[in-house]
């Protein structure tokens, strides 16, 4: 069970995830498809750094049968893990909480932000966020790029399917529309920060160049 969060982790943010191990002539692998920003590739459970389709990670033995998975630095959005190799679930109720709070609370990330997806491809990773899509990879300039932004429903749609695989055209009762209907509300919302953001910095240098 692991966490996203850097040390010191605190007691609410175990659990919010299982690890799967898998064990083959006494050694222990990591085949965790739930990483959408990491490895491709099952690794096996030991200290050590590699390299996956140009991405580096590492994995460092911590006290008490714990680990820390570090994910590649243009990563920002998952830097690493913890995990326990510890302890096991033993049902899916010990995640209900946790579960509820993800899907519900306005905290949460999953509640805050709209649609993110990723896929791999051979020039890197392909994300999703909102009506944006955007190319990661240590090899660019800043770490990554946008790809495309699209302003329309049809256009999200057909990227969803074409990029992603993931055909949405038989969604009943009006799914289609709130999906889309939130996807551009949190782009706006995220375009309107953004603009704030560039309007309060222009207006804190127009105050320097005064002063000056």
């Amino acid at each position: 069970m692991q966490n996203g969060g850097l040390p010191p982790v605190p007691a609410e943010k175990w659990g919010n995830h299982v690890v799967l191990l898998v064990h083959v002539d006494g050694s222990s692998y990591v085949a965790d498809v739930g990483l959408g920003e990491g490895p491709t590739q099952v690794f096996p459970l030991e200290e050590g750094a590699w390299e996956d389709r140009g991405f580096r990670f590492m994995l460092e033995r911590r006290p008490e049968g714990c680990w820390r998975w570090q994910n590649d630095a243009v990563h920002s959005g998952l830097p690493g893990m913890h995990f326990d190799t510890s302890s096991s679930a033993a049902s899916c109720s010990e995640f209900w909480d946790y579960h509820e709070w993800y899907w519900t609370d306005e905290s949460s990330p999953y509640v805050r932000s709209g649609v993110v997806i990723h896929r791999h491809s051979p020039r890197g990773l392909l994300s999703l966020h909102s009506c944006t899509l955007r190319r990661t990879h240590p090899d660019l300039p800043r770490g990554h790029e946008v790809v495309a932004t699209v302003t329309t429903r049809g256009a999200w749609f057909e990227l969803l399917e074409e990029v992603f695989s993931v055909p949405l055209a038989d969604l009943r009762d009006g799914a289609r529309e709130r999906l889309w209907a939130r996807a551009w509300r949190d782009h706006a919302a995220w375009a309107e920060r953004q603009g704030a953001g560039a309007r309060q910095g222009g207006a804190e240098g127009s105050e320097s160049a005064g002063g000056a």
